[in-house]
């Protein structure tokens, strides 16, 4: 009885707890002092998702309000107050959001900055996603260096045998791929796409090539973004055959909501480098690419088709060999490798925010408008041993520094003002992380997105996974048999 009545009494005080933060928020909930529901929505919208998932313990009222549902209304409110300057709807789009709050400076909607940084608009707060076998969420402080060191909030995601590299994270929708191997060979076929707030996923269907288990003669760069003006998510997948002559990368489209699969969209004579890292970085709608006649290489997600993009004035043809693309700081970023010890970071800039002299002012006219008022900076010059091979940049911090993950484990922040760098967090002590990229949490909906999401950890995924395991342990058992007849001398 002393057990049960000690767990009451800390349910007593957990309850407590969230109801004197909504008194202290104005939100208590009162039969008296009902506010309407869009009010209601409209003050949690100014919360964190962590905070707004508390709120909604406090009672049978504010559990009922209509953030998670298949109205996009709060998801994208949300959204706009807490990651202003990222991928949004477009404002034509969202009419009915901003009608409503005319006179409120802080909601404005600035939709011509479209980066996907995950740092917020109202903090030196940055938020990633680590990767290695299990999945954790982690902030960093500028104001406090010692961010990495402490152990994220693990997440829980789809969980495929075989995990591959998360193909990106866009709005709080996280793609995630599947790996198959034979030998040395692998393939990453992006194959989930999932929100770890709203806990909805959906699995796509894999590469029909891998399908017959060509693992060896198939290479496969992908990508997932988001573009503001058609308001769609989209994944893309183009893969190549290893004994096709002349050699074409075969594209395919899946659209989140429209029913439709994978949509072949044909062939591309634009070779594109297999590295690491194959996802395309997502920048102004499109996904980017490096090719191995060293052009970059972009895809329209709004028109579905390829351009090409200036590229920084380099003195020999085949620089792209010693270069990545990345996105930092809410740009393109291309990391050259100069030296074995140093490498020049480019960014992407339009004509009249550039800071140095030096650019290319080189386009391809089938690019279009957009992107003639765009070219190459080189903001930084860089020295860390062994550079592109083993440092990777991937968030900016407000001050100007760079943060680097080394070799997969140690984080690196680097100060270009006084080059000098310093590890900030050693993640071989906890996860030996594989991969970190920018992340942060949204209420984005899939179901609301038109996708028939299943639920993480319901009875449909728990299904889902027993039959993979039997389907697995029949092949097994088929195998051995297999080998046993034939060790037998069976036909």
């Amino acid at each position: 009885m002393s057990g049960l009545r000690e767990e009451h009494e800390i349910g007593l005080d957990e309850r407590g707890r969230l109801r004197r933060r909504s008194q202290f928020l104005g939100l208590r909930p009162h039969p008296r002092n009902n506010l309407p529901e869009e009010i209601m929505l409209n003050i949690l919208s100014r919360l964190p998702v962590e905070s707004v998932l508390e709120c909604r313990l406090v009672c049978k009222t504010w559990s009922n309000l209509p953030l998670l549902d298949d109205n996009t209304y709060f998801a994208d409110m949300h959204l706009r107050r807490h990651h202003r300057g990222l991928l949004l709807p477009h404002h034509d789009q969202q009419q009915h959001l901003d009608h409503h709050h005319d006179h409120d400076d802080e909601y404005q909607y600035h939709h011509h900055n479209h980066s996907n940084s995950a740092a917020t608009a109202s903090s030196n707060k940055m938020s990633f996603l680590f990767q290695h076998y299990k999945f954790y969420y982690v902030e960093y402080d500028e104001n406090d260096e010692q961010s990495f060191q402490k152990l994220g909030r693990r997440i829980k995601l789809p969980s495929p045998r075989n995990f591959g590299t998360p193909v990106g994270s866009c709005n709080g929708l996280i793609c995630l791929s599947k790996r198959y191997s034979k030998s040395t060979f692998f393939v990453d076929d992006p194959v989930y796409i999932c929100n770890p707030i709203t806990r909805e996923y959906v699995t796509l269907p894999r590469c029909c090539v891998m399908s017959h288990g060509n693992y060896r003669n198939v290479r496969l760069v992908h990508g997932f973004g988001y573009h503001p003006f058609t308001n769609e998510y989209k994944v893309v997948r183009i893969y190549y055959c290893r004994n096709q002559r002349p050699v074409v990368g075969h594209v395919q489209v899946y659209t989140l909501g429209s029913g439709s699969g994978w949509r072949n969209k044909g062939e591309t004579t634009h070779i594109l480098q297999l590295t690491f890292r194959s996802n395309g970085a997502l920048f102004n709608g499109a996904l980017h690419w490096l090719s191995h006649e060293s052009n970059i290489v972009a895809f329209d997600l709004a028109a579905e088709e390829f351009h090409l993009l200036p590229t920084p004035p380099f003195s020999y043809p085949k620089w792209s060999n010693d270069s990545t693309l990345w996105m930092l700081g809410g740009s393109l970023c291309l990391l050259h490798e100069t030296s074995y010890f140093s490498s020049d970071i480019w960014l992407l800039k339009k004509n009249d925010q550039k800071e140095s002299s030096s650019t290319s002012s080189y386009y391809d006219m089938k690019g279009g408008k957009e992107y003639q008022t765009w070219s190459w900076s080189r903001e930084f010059s860089v020295e860390l041993k062994s550079m592109n091979l083993n440092y990777q940049p991937f968030a900016l911090t407000k001050s100007g520094e760079i943060i680097f993950l080394h070799g997969g484990k140690i984080i690196v922040l680097y100060d270009p003002k006084t080059a000098t760098s310093k590890e900030v967090g050693n993640v071989n002590n906890t996860w030996s992380a594989a991969v970190l990229m920018s992340h942060f949490s949204t209420f984005v909906s899939l179901k609301a997105l038109g996708e028939n999401a299943k639920i993480i950890g319901s009875a449909d995924e728990d299904s889902d996974t027993k039959s993979s395991k039997m389907n697995r342990s029949f092949k097994k058992k088929r195998s051995i048999k297999r080998k046993r007849s034939i060790h037998l001398g069976q036909p």
